[in-house]
């Protein structure tokens, strides 16, 4: 059985993607587990839909500047001392560090999307996330992340490498 494409079902609920602003992630933060802002953002992308010709901010994905010490991240790449993890992280690393959804659109490719959408615009090679509730981020894996392993106590680590080409969802496989 062929999978269907997520983006062409976004695209029949009318669902529209594009750069967002610190005012529509306050307005979904609500949605989140962490009601905290992140403190950095180096883009924003919100998905949105029109009904009776308002659009609605229905998602928000952010992508921030890496926290220095991240241990499992660190212990991945092997750096060691803070000015090298910081070094190391500001060159070659950025963050996804929210994706919100508002309840009546989860599971319908949203969050994904969002962060598909981040990665592609990245400037850098490597692009994390690290989350307490990484058992609900399968959005993650199906966007090209990898989990890697991480201690008891600490959260869930995903990492994607930009240079490694994925094959298109939906490509036929030979």
């Amino acid at each position: 059985m062929r999978q269907s494409n997520p983006t062409q079902t976004l695209t029949t609920l009318g669902v529209h993607f594009r750069a967002g602003t610190r005012a529509e992630l306050v307005s979904l933060v609500r949605h989140h587990y962490r009601t905290t802002l992140p403190a950095t953002a180096c883009a924003i992308r919100v998905a949105t839909i029109c009904r009776r010709r308002r659009e609605r901010v229905i998602g928000v994905a952010v992508l921030s500047w890496p926290v220095p010490l991240l241990a499992a991240r660190n212990r991945h790449f092997g750096t060691v001392g803070y000015r090298n993890c910081l070094r190391f992280a500001n060159r070659n690393v950025r963050t996804v560090s929210r994706v919100i959804v508002h309840p009546q659109f989860r599971a319908a490719g949203v969050a994904g999307e969002l962060v598909r959408q981040l990665v592609r615009r990245c400037t850098t090679r490597y692009v994390e996330s690290s989350t307490r509730m990484g058992a609900f981020a399968g959005f993650l894996i199906r966007a090209g992340f990898v989990e890697l392993p991480a201690r008891p106590g600490e959260p869930a680590y995903f990492l994607r490498d930009r240079s490694i080409r994925r094959p298109r969802r939906g490509a036929h496989r030979a």
